[in-house]
C-alpha cells in the first residue's frame, strides 16, 4: 500500500476507478462516520460495511455486503473483491440505492407527522 497524500477530486475519482469496493470499517459508534458511507455511495462506489456503519440510512432498493465484526469483514473481502460479476453486481446495487433514498420532502413529512404526534 501506498500513501498517495491528499489527492483534488479528479485525481481522488481515478484513483476510486482502481478499487474493487470502499471500506467502511465501523465497528464501534462515533460521530462523523456516517458521512464516509455517503461519500462513497454518491460517488458510486460497492462499498463492504458494518450493520453500525449503515446506522440511519434508508433505501427502500438495492443491498450492500454488510458485516458484524472485523473476521466476517476480512471473509467478505475475500470472497468479493476478486470476483469481477460480484464487484458489477454491486455497482449496480449502489446505483439502486442512490436512486431510492428518500428525498428531503419525505423526510421533512416524516419529521413533522412525529412532531404533530
Amino acid at each position: 500500500m501506498n500513501c498517495l497524500g491528499y489527492l483534488s477530486n479528479e485525481e481522488l475519482a481515478k484513483e476510486c476507478e482502481s478499487w474493487s469496493f470502499f471500506l467502511n470499517p465501523v465497528f464501534y459508534y462515533s460521530r462523523g462516520v456516517s458521512t464516509k458511507l455517503a461519500k462513497a455511495l454518491g460517488m458510486g462506489l460497492p462499498v463492504i460495511t458494518t450493520e453500525i456503519g449503515n446506522r440511519g440510512y434508508q433505501w427502500v432498493e438495492g443491498d450492500l455486503p454488510t458485516v458484524s465484526t472485523p473476521q466476517e469483514m476480512a471473509n467478505k473481502i475475500l470472497e468479493l473483491a476478486f470476483d469481477s460479476n460480484k464487484i458489477k453486481h454491486y455497482r449496480k446495487q449502489v446505483i439502486q440505492i442512490v436512486n431510492s433514498t428518500p428525498t428531503y420532502n419525505l423526510l421533512s413529512n416524516q419529521l413533522e407527522q412525529f412532531v404533530k404526534n
